[in-house]
């Protein structure tokens, strides 16, 4: 849209002395021409724009314009800076990037980068076991929902069943350590969360969808998210210790030996995967139904070890 480069516009003539025409109409895609009609629009709107003629010249403001920080201080749009630039990396393919420069420049005067003034917060999610088609995927998915069409895909589900599956996209989330795409399922006529790992052949479609009323209607508890149920675990004082990071100590209620808690998490392939993590150092007290497919699981690798004999 129009309005968004001229902002845009505005936002790199304040990071630059000055900037030529060319190099403006070759970032944002537009002719030369395009570039000196906005650079019109904003001087008619009150922006204080200067060209520099001849060789070596180029557009510009006058030195002492720079856009209003509004409500944000320094210390705070430092620290928005650090948490954009954390998170732009793993979705270098949206405007993260271009939103980080924005953050900088409404404290042009008061360098956010290279001074005794940084962050003291540093934000990292690209984590130790990136996906190598997370990126692609994604990218598409993010497309794909602000064009608002459908995509198809196939989806191996946590039971090996491999689905062919036409959804409308609604949301890209990252929720513990792992991404996730959140849509309308038109094959089971419901909302669905789909772990973005488990999608191949990700294909966008023609057909499109109204995102809004998609987003009005869905349930409002846990945003359509996975169902949780309560799972009471019992601690050993060296499991709570491996636990640590998930369970807060101030959780756990003293019992004989033990220390018990009610964790109301999802029943997924990720709890399986932590409560078999501590081994020895967990019981699960209920529901039966998770004892039972976690005594599975564990009998199942133990067949793998045992002597053949």
């Amino acid at each position: 849209m129009r309005i968004d480069r001229l902002y845009a516009i505005t936002l790199l003539l304040m990071n630059r002395e000055k900037i030529t025409a060319r190099e403006i109409a070759e970032r944002f895609g537009v002719s030369v021409r395009t570039v000196y009609r906005d650079i019109d629009t904003l001087d008619l709107a009150g922006i204080p724009v200067i060209t520099y003629p001849g060789i070596g010249g180029g557009i510009g403001l006058i030195p002492e314009y720079r856009l209003d920080g509004g409500y944000f201080t320094r210390v705070e749009l430092r620290d928005l800076v650090a948490t954009l630039e954390g998170i732009a990396p793993i979705l270098s393919e949206t405007t993260l990037p271009v939103t980080v420069g924005k953050a900088g420049a409404l404290s042009r005067q008061s360098p956010i980068r290279g001074t005794d003034e940084d962050s003291p917060v540093s934000i990292d999610l690209t984590g130790w076991r990136e996906h190598p088609g997370w990126k692609d995927c994604i990218s598409l998915l993010i497309g794909a929902i602000r064009a608002k069409r459908a995509v198809v895909f196939a989806y191996t589900s946590l039971k090996d069943q491999r689905l062919v599956r036409e959804v409308e996209p609604l949301r890209v989330v990252f929720r513990n350590s792992n991404w996730y795409l959140s849509a309308w399922c038109r094959l089971r006529e419901d909302y669905r969360w789909f772990t973005i790992s488990r999608i191949e052949n990700l294909r966008r479609l023609e057909s499109s969808f109204d995102r809004r009323r998609r987003l009005e209607e869905a349930p409002r508890d846990e945003a359509f998210g996975e169902p949780t149920l309560p799972i009471h675990i019992a601690l050993t004082v060296k499991g709570a210790a491996k636990a640590v990071d998930y369970i807060h100590p101030d959780s756990l209620i003293p019992d004989g030996n033990r220390q018990t808690v009610v964790l109301n998490w999802p029943a997924n392939e990720w709890l399986y995967g932590f409560l078999l993590s501590l081994g020895p150092e967990v019981e699960v007290l209920e529901p039966v139904e998770i004892r039972l497919e976690l005594k599975s699981r564990i009998q199942t690798a133990l067949g793998r070890y045992c002597d053949p004999g």
